[in-house]
């Protein structure tokens, strides 16, 4: 079967479900879309203080070195990582910090651009993963939304990571995919992205224990199928599963 997971940044895909997506590697295709994964170099703005709070310096092409994390951090899952040059939120007129969990800005073209190119990616696929949006980054919602729009039948949405850590789980019914024979792999592909884990852990330490307590407390990964057949598509890929009918809040 063919698994096709929509991220909209280079690492999303991994901390979230990557797990699952190692999983199922064993068995099918599974491929890694990171649609925002273009870029402005050299950065201005609002960007470049983004790129400057990872500790990269301002000649740092910042996308390309975060394309070649992901291209390890592909292999390490046993996935093929496909690379599409739509632009983040901080080259598209969001300004601040503040401004990438608030509401769309007007006219952002990402929307539009979604609507013309997820089809074809996902023309084919038996089951595709996009994120659920904790957190609310404006990046993950307009993916999220735009998932919905074309293939809501085949849809699973995760439990997006690191910023569901900080957010009471939600209540909804999900799915706990036990991932356990695979979380070391997980962890070696999360801290592929190094320059991404001091940022968002402190340290490849804290991100290993972070990622590492998390999964135990949920029991593997959290997943939310959109549609009867989604969950049983997820049922046949990756037995066995647990439903949850309330998730445990975050502690």
């Amino acid at each position: 079967m063919r698994i096709v997971a929509l991220s909209p940044h280079l690492d999303d895909a991994a901390f979230s479900v990557g797990g699952l997506l190692a999983r199922l590697a064993g068995s099918h295709e599974v491929e890694v879309h990171t649609l925002l994964a273009g870029g402005v170099h050299p950065a201005e703005g609002f960007a470049l203080a983004c790129q400057l709070d990872k500790g990269l310096s301002r000649q740092t092409d910042y996308m390309a070195l975060r394309r070649e994390e992901d291209l390890a951090a592909a292999s390490i899952l046993g996935v093929r990582s496909f690379h599409h040059q739509l632009c983040e939120a901080p080259n598209r007129g969001y300004h601040d910090a503040a401004s990438l969990f608030g509401e769309a800005v007007p006219n952002d073209p990402l929307t539009s651009q979604l609507a013309h190119m997820l089809p074809e990616i996902v023309e084919g696929a038996d089951l595709v993963l996009a994120p659920f949006c904790h957190g609310n980054h404006i990046d993950h919602v307009l993916v999220r939304a735009a998932a919905e729009k074309t293939c809501a039948d085949r849809l699973l949405l995760w439990r997006d990571l690191p910023y569901a850590v900080r957010c009471p789980d939600p209540s909804s019914e999900w799915v706990s995919v036990r991932v356990s024979d695979h979380l070391g792999v997980k962890i070696d592909a999360c801290l592929a992205y190094a320059s991404q884990i001091g940022f968002q852990f402190g340290s490849p330490e804290a991100a290993r224990q972070a990622i590492l307590r998390d999964t135990q407390r949920i029991g593997g990964e959290l997943v939310l199928p959109c549609s009867d057949a989604a969950r049983a598509a997820l049922g046949a890929l990756a037995p066995p599963v647990t439903k949850q009918s309330q998730a445990q809040p975050v502690s």
